[in-house]
């Protein structure tokens, strides 16, 4: 996958241009069929996610998305497929995320269209190891505080596990 030069590399000073970055991955083709999300606590990932689920058509409103922390997995549906919003910040294991059987959830649910799957704390899905959710590549997207008001964002493709894990 190609991902243009100002998507690479794009630094955001307001949540709504966090967003407006989610609605530029929206329309990255192929689309990826699996995006972590990385950064600390505060760094918006959510706010990015807002953004690409609209983008994608999943939602009417930006409002209708919500962090999936206590749930782990919003599901919604866009236009021809299924997309899957984690989160895993409260897992403490890799035990904890293969507990939840989200392997078989996803294959289940999916149907004949992929689905996109979006993770908030990809590290810790990438720390898995588990090699199916990474067959196809994906996109890792790393959100970087750089001031109250900043945020670096820089996106790249992967496709071998051992990329994730550095």
């Amino acid at each position: 996958m190609v991902i243009p030069a100002e998507l690479k590399n794009y630094h955001s000073f307001s949540e709504t241009r966090t967003r407006q970055y989610g609605g530029h991955l929206a329309r990255l083709t192929p689309r990826p069929p699996l995006i972590l999300l990385q950064g600390e606590l505060g760094a918006g990932k959510t706010q990015l996610a807002k953004g690409l689920i609209l983008g994608l058509g999943a939602v009417e409103s930006e409002a209708e998305v919500v962090s999936p922390s206590y749930t782990l997995i919003h599901e919604y549906a866009a236009p021809g497929f299924r997309v899957y919003h984690l989160d895993l910040y409260r897992l403490e294991s890799v035990r904890d995320l293969a507990s939840l059987g989200l392997d078989d959830f996803i294959a289940r649910a999916a149907g004949t269209e992929p689905p996109l799957v979006l993770v908030e704390w990809g590290a810790k899905l990438a720390q898995a190891g588990n090699s199916s959710w990474f067959a196809g590549g994906w996109l890792e997207v790393r959100l970087e505080i750089i001031s109250p008001d900043e945020r670096k964002i820089t996106s790249r493709w992967r496709d071998r596990i051992d990329q994730a894990k550095r």
